[in-house]
């Protein structure tokens, strides 16, 4: 059947009416040009919903982007008053960003030119994921759910948007493998295809009074710029970016301590054995999480101890294990016992030795005192399990707080008050130590390396 008749009768009736008499809403499944069904200019909504193979035929395969891309702007220029628009299209050709730059430049000045539009919605990517459309100014409603690219996102970052105010992030239809391969085919090798891991130093846009973001295919640090730059949002958006940043910046901080804890429950066996070599009673408990916190949790902010002694500690056993076949007959306690000498020194600032300088000095600690190698074994072997149990201690107790210090952080942020991360640390570690205090403190259970019992047996606490 020949429908041409009926579109021309169409296209004839729109334009008979005036903009208060007919206002047209468009949902195309098609990219050709619209003009031929409708007067453009009584369209005030208009939805593009393309699939791959929703594209009219073009004759050369190399113009297929560029002509849709000239039909889209075609009708964005008749289609002056425009209050919605809509996009979301799916392709499976991928080409390069400078293979339709100049018609993208037309296409933005189209859009520009759109000054009745109040809500812009943008899914997966206009014609390709480096490209960001520059909202008109009269646009208060933004709703992405985009597939975005550094350079998209940095032009994002860069635009004020100046009178939006509702700003929404979709969740993508896609997992982050699809995302990323989805990507692969527009952009080069060397670009970030993890929206999660770019970087925005931050944001232009200062007038939002909504944010929504449950995507997670967005920078990291989008959540925190939003909330810093802008003081309008309604306290329900602004107390659920709080909370999300809350939650991120205590993971961050705990993951970090977390991937240490087997390194600073060695360094501390190390100091411990130390102490305990030079005074065989005990330390408490107490006293024994409060060195393991302040050189293991604090000393490592501020100074990198932790990281230190790993080094240290490296240096020192690449030295013992090449002296070894030559001291390990006639001194066969005293290589670990270099080692851990060492690795104390070196923490201290020592240069680095070589193997006959580790060997005279593992000698001459044996002529000092020949019982020194059988005492650090000993010593080692005994810290070993209750120190392990010590340190399993605090961090339960660490553990069961980090609830309450996400909640305390998203009230410091809601209010505007800054925290760091020597802020953080040091008020946990204080309050899992109180927590502990409250079960009281015991001596650890060693014994003296002499073998003879030693007189800490007492307790001490509530």
């Amino acid at each position: 059947m020949d429908q041409r008749p009926v579109i021309k009768r169409l296209k004839k009736y729109t334009e008979s009416k005036s903009l208060k008499e007919l206002k047209a809403q468009l949902y195309s499944e098609a990219g050709y040009s619209l003009s031929a069904t409708v007067d453009l200019a009584k369209v005030t909504k208009l939805t593009f919903n393309i699939s791959s193979d929703g594209y009219r035929p073009v004759a050369e395969t190399e113009e297929r982007v560029p002509r849709r891309i000239q039909d889209i702007t075609a009708i964005l220029r008749k289609a002056i008053n425009l209050r919605y628009f809509s996009w979301k299209a799916e392709t499976e050709r991928k080409y390069s960003f400078g293979y339709i730059s100049e018609e993208l430049k037309d296409l933005q000045e189209a859009f520009t030119s759109l000054q009745r539009l109040k809500t812009l919605k943008i899914e997966n990517y206009l014609f390709h994921p480096s490209f960001f459309l520059k909202p008109p100014d009269s646009v208060q409603n933004l709703i992405l759910n985009c597939l975005g690219s550094t350079e998209w996102w940095n032009d994002f970052s860069a635009c004020p948007l100046t009178n939006v105010i509702d700003l929404r992030f979709h969740r993508p239809l896609l997992s982050g493998n699809s995302y990323s391969n989805e990507l692969r085919g527009f952009l080069g090798n060397d670009d970030n295809l993890f929206p999660d891991t770019i970087k925005i130093e931050k944001i232009a846009v200062r007038n939002l009074e909504t944010f929504l973001c449950p995507s997670e295919a967005v920078p990291q640090e989008l959540g925190f710029h939003i909330l810093k730059g802008n003081p309008k949002l309604k306290p329900e958006y602004k107390l659920e970016l709080s909370n999300g940043e809350a939650k991120r910046f205590v993971k961050k901080h705990y993951n970090r301590f977390k991937s240490n804890w087997g390194l600073s429950k060695s360094y501390l066996e190390d100091l411990y054995i130390r102490h305990y070599l030079n005074n065989p009673d005990p330390m408490t408990e107490l006293e024994a999480i409060e060195m393991y916190c302040q050189m293991c949790f604090m000393g490592e902010i501020e100074n990198g101890y932790v990281t230190s002694w790993d080094n240290a500690s490296k240096r020192a056993t690449d030295i013992g294990e090449r002296c070894k076949a030559d001291l390990e007959e006639r001194f066969p306690n005293y290589i670990k016992y270099g080692i851990h000498h060492y690795t104390l020194e070196f923490m201290k600032g020592l240069d680095d030795v070589d193997d006959d300088e580790f060997k005279k000095e593992c000698i001459r600690l044996y002529e000092e005192d020949d019982d020194r190698g059988r005492k650090y074994f000993i010593a080692k072997s005994l810290a070993g399990e209750p120190l392990s149990a010590m340190v399993n201690k605090f961090r339960r107790a660490f553990d069961s707080l980090r609830k309450k210090i996400v909640k305390d952080v998203a009230e410091d942020i809601f209010k505007g008050s800054d925290t760091d991360e020597k802020t953080l640390m040091s008020s946990w570690i204080e309050r899992a130590m109180a927590q502990l205090q409250d079960f009281g403190v015991n001596k650890l259970s060693l014994e003296d390396v002499t073998g003879e019992t030693p007189h800490g047996d007492e307790t001490t606490g509530d």
